[in-house]
């Protein structure tokens, strides 16, 4: 299964991410880039030009993985979002603060 928007991830031990202390930790995956248009700095070898964006919310940070990085723990990426909005222009002006 591949690793995608959405799902969490663990990190994989290795040299580096157990001298940042990242080796181990969960994340939530929010982005790819190619580092080489982009100039991001990552973990890892981006053999193919490809890095993944993972957050951190235990430590409030993120930081670029080179995907052999990253094991999938759980995959949240299909998962639904249910959000509620009612604008302005739906309540009566006495409402708004509703």
């Amino acid at each position: 299964m591949e690793i995608s928007f959405g799902d969490t991830v663990k990190v994989l031990s290795t040299e580096q991410t157990e001298e940042t202390g990242l080796a181990g930790k969960t994340g939530e995956i929010l982005g790819e880039t190619s580092p080489s248009s982009t100039g991001v700095t990552y973990f890892g070898d981006a053999k193919d030009d490809y890095v993944i964006n993972v957050e951190f919310l235990d430590i409030n940070e993120e930081y670029w993985f080179a995907p052999d990085l990253l094991e999938l723990v759980s995959d949240d990426s299909n998962k639904e979002t249910t959000t509620y909005s009612k604008t302005v222009q739906q309540k009566k002006w006495w409402q708004v603060w509703k």
